[in-house]
């Protein structure tokens, strides 16, 4: 874990230590840092690794917030599995909620629920009915700004998620399974997050 000097952690997050192989992080900004990581082809749908800029919250109610987007811009290799996301905690690691950006390979785990707009884009809901939703952009974008509160407000409206639950932290990085066991690198060259 590295603390930036514009407010945010940036975190190698190596979570599944059985199955993974070695990565580096690198940066001085949440705007501006690198992964160099090497994963296997066993199990190329396997989460490895989810190295990620995040911000953390002191537990602050979902419905007290006015806005949540971020705008980001990333690159990533073109051979292996994995995906650009943000990963989004609420009540400690209780309640799950992602949003997939930019996707090469990976399929979301639970089916698929809904398609809703969001910010003037089109993601496709899915869910696993045991705390985890994740909005997929029906495209893939290297760059972009998203709407992450419309999507909270969206859960918010269908009853998976009420106004008190406890936002805890906001992630932006890649969930790698495979990089072919190649070492790659993974680049974001900018990122913000404004919230209120």
């Amino acid at each position: 874990m590295k603390n930036t000097s514009d407010g945010y952690d940036l975190y190698n997050n190596e979570w599944n230590t059985a199955e993974a192989g070695p990565q580096t992080i690198c940066g001085n900004s949440g705007a501006n840092w690198q992964v160099t990581s090497t994963q296997g082809r066993t199990d190329p749908t396997s989460v490895k690794t989810y190295p990620s800029v995040q911000k953390n919250y002191p537990n602050e109610a979902v419905g007290q917030f006015t806005e949540m987007t971020s705008s980001y811009a990333e690159s990533m290799p073109s051979g292996g599995d994995f995906e650009a996301a943000y990963d989004i905690w609420l009540n400690g690691l209780s309640k799950e909620v992602m949003f997939w950006v930019d996707n090469h390979g990976q399929a979301p785990a639970g089916t698929k629920k809904a398609t809703v707009t969001l910010g003037g884009l089109t993601w496709n809901l899915y869910a696993t009915g045991d705390g985890y939703w994740a909005f997929v952009l029906n495209h893939n974008a290297s760059s972009g700004t998203v709407d992450l509160l419309a999507g909270l407000r969206y859960l918010q409206s269908t009853g998976a998620l009420s106004a008190s639950d406890q936002l805890w932290q906001v992630n932006f990085g890649w969930e790698i399974c495979s990089t072919l066991n190649q070492p790659e690198v993974f680049r974001v060259t900018s990122y913000s997050l404004a919230s209120s």
